[in-house]
């Protein structure tokens, strides 16, 4: 009798490990799955930065590799949702 209740629960461990088991590679498989659209972005980014020209008025390369969310457009000089109400960033 002791026999048959110990052997009904090691079953019940070994089918809670195998769905542990199962779980951990899903997550291991999402977690692949990041690490290489990290890649690409990140070397996307560093393929952007090399693009830039290097004169002495470019940024420097420490620098180019940050995304900048707003621009000011240079030739129509547009504002951009960082300047404030009624003013312009004119250097003209």
């Amino acid at each position: 009798m002791l026999q048959a209740h110990a052997f009904g629960m090691a079953r019940v461990m070994l089918h809670k490990v195998q769905k542990q088991s199962e779980m951990f590679e899903g997550y291991r498989a999402s977690l692949e799955n990041q690490k290489a659209m990290l890649r690409r972005v990140m070397d996307a980014l560093h393929l952007d930065a090399m693009d830039e020209p290097s004169d002495e008025n470019s940024v420097s390369s420490s620098s180019s590799s940050k995304l900048e969310l707003d621009e000011i457009d240079i030739e129509t000089r547009q504002p951009t949702q960082w300047d404030p109400p009624g003013q312009r960033n004119d250097d003209t």
